[in-house]
């Protein structure tokens, strides 16, 4: 058995390792001088702006951020997603202090419009698109009016505080959401070759990379692209010749997706976790409850760090956690104290993981009071469902079955529960002190002992006594026996 939980912990170790660090690509391009690499990191924004890619996207900046990368790429081919986790798209990409760039290529539609808006260099690929950043309610239809109204509002403000460097960016921006709003520069109304407005009032703005870098007013100035190129290792070689860099590309992970699928039920397998544990710590030996409850939680764990939250303070509190239960199991049955701060360590790192900590460049952690809705959430869940289990097993599953089945031990005596007697009545026919038998049990420090062929609730008095130990009454308690090892 021992053997086995170790295996279970190296399993989880390895899962967790294997989780450390997402798959990348790097690649040097070779050092013409002593000047040090340039640290680049690409971030892919592709398909739906939906929880799982947001979770590659948190993951990449904060790998930039520990990594104190120089340079943040967005590689982004997107058609939009959801307005709420656009601005964390937007919050996040603020975090990071360097040089930001977007490659559309080659769309960057509704809300991609923003997040490449966002960044202080906007490039394209030759079929490069952007704009169409009208805000619609979730099945495609327009929102009420009074709403659009903020909304339309609030984002004009926010186009605002991005990139200075281009004198029109946030009136472009506005164009690609506001069907109401003219395209101006420099006080006239911007119109194509044909003489006819860009953006004419009624519709939205959508530009192609042509177009996002055709010159305007004076001086000249490109109305909102930075650059077209081919591809993006042409971009980077173009931006940063003769500058050694360092490229490193965020790939997907395959836990990511499973993430996006598994995060409603976190509190289920939290709360099924901690009520298997508890089990295990009330029930003799280490079997199945055990096993499975420290599965359950490494299962959140891996998908915590997949949706780039658990880190490694998590994981190892978790650990040092599992270790003092397996201490009361196996080294001080019956202390409690070991099993009480092992599961107040395990609880500790559940709700550290649940938090979305940011360590910014100057090493200090952002943090607001925001943070802890989720785990808060999480924690409130997990004792519901908790609640809930330990009501439907105690309804539904026999005592004896559930008892054998879910705890691995060795027979040495069979527990019939109709004949366990307490020692509720001196009166009552027990056994008289000095009297021996076997423990059915472990004793924590309660158990089981059969004294010639009758089972008794006992207490031990001191020392650990296991399953299969032979014992001796020394005294008597209301609703036990007292017995030691003989």
């Amino acid at each position: 058995m021992k053997k086995a939980i170790f295996c279970l912990v190296a399993l989880f170790l390895g899962l967790i390792a294997a989780l450390a660090d997402a798959p990348t690509s790097t690649a040097l391009v070779p050092e013409e001088s002593r000047q040090p690499a340039k640290k680049i990191v690409v971030i892919p924004v592709h398909g739906e702006i939906n929880n799982a890619n947001w979770y590659i996207f948190r993951r990449g900046v904060k790998k930039a951020l520990a990594d104190n990368a120089d340079v943040l790429i967005l590689d982004i081919n997107t058609p939009g997603g959801e307005l709420s986790l656009t601005l964390d798209y937007i919050d996040a990409l603020q975090k990071f202090p360097g040089e930001t760039l977007a490659f559309v290529n080659p769309d960057a539609i509704s809300a991609g419009a923003y997040i490449s808006g966002a960044t202080q260099k906007v490039f394209f690929s030759p079929t490069g698109k952007i704009g169409a950043a009208a805000v619609v309610t979730g099945d495609g239809t327009d929102v009420d009016k009074t709403m659009k109204m903020k909304i339309d509002s609030y984002l004009a403000a926010l186009t605002k505080t991005f990139s200075k460097e281009n004198p029109y960016r946030a009136d472009v921006l506005r164009a690609m959401f506001d069907a109401d709003y003219v395209l101006k520069i420099d006080g006239e109304i911007l119109k194509d070759r044909n003489g006819d407005p860009v953006k004419p009032a009624g519709a939205l703005l959508t530009l192609t990379a042509e177009e996002a870098m055709r010159p305007v007013g004076v001086p000249a100035t490109p109305l909102f692209g930075a650059g077209i190129c081919d591809n993006l290792d042409t971009l980077i070689a173009e931006q940063f010749a003769g500058t050694p860099v360092s490229v490193e590309k965020i790939e997907p992970l395959g836990l990511e997706r499973f993430a996006q699928l598994a995060s409603p039920f976190l509190p289920i397998l939290l709360g099924l976790g901690m009520l298997l544990i508890f089990i295990e710590i009330k029930s003799p030996g280490f079997g199945v409850p055990g096993i499975s409850g420290i599965a359950l939680i490494g299962l959140y764990f891996a998908v915590q760090h997949a949706a780039g939250l658990a880190g490694y303070e998590g994981v190892l509190l978790f650990l040092a956690g599992i270790a003092l239960i397996l201490a009361e199991v196996f080294l001080a049955p019956g202390v409690f104290i070991f099993a009480v701060i092992g599961l107040a360590c395990i609880i500790g790192s559940i709700f550290w993981s649940g938090i979305d900590f940011w360590k910014l460049p100057d090493g200090s952690y952002e943090f607001d009071w925001e943070m802890l809705s989720s785990p808060l959430e999480h924690m409130g869940l997990t004792v519901v469902t908790i609640f809930v289990a330990t009501l439907l097993a105690w309804k539904l599953l026999p005592a004896k079955w559930f008892r054998d089945k879910i705890v691995l031990q060795n027979k040495v005596g069979e527990i019939e529960d109709s004949r366990v007697q307490g020692a509720r009545s001196r009166n009552e026919n027990l056994p008289e002190s000095g009297a021996t038998g076997t423990a059915l049990t472990d004793f924590r420090p309660l158990g089981i002992v059969e004294i010639d062929k009758r089972q008794f609730e006992a207490s031990a008095e001191s020392g650990a006594i296991q399953r299969g130990d032979t014992i001796i009454v020394v005294g008597f308690r209301d609703f036990e026996l007292i017995v030691r090892k003989n």
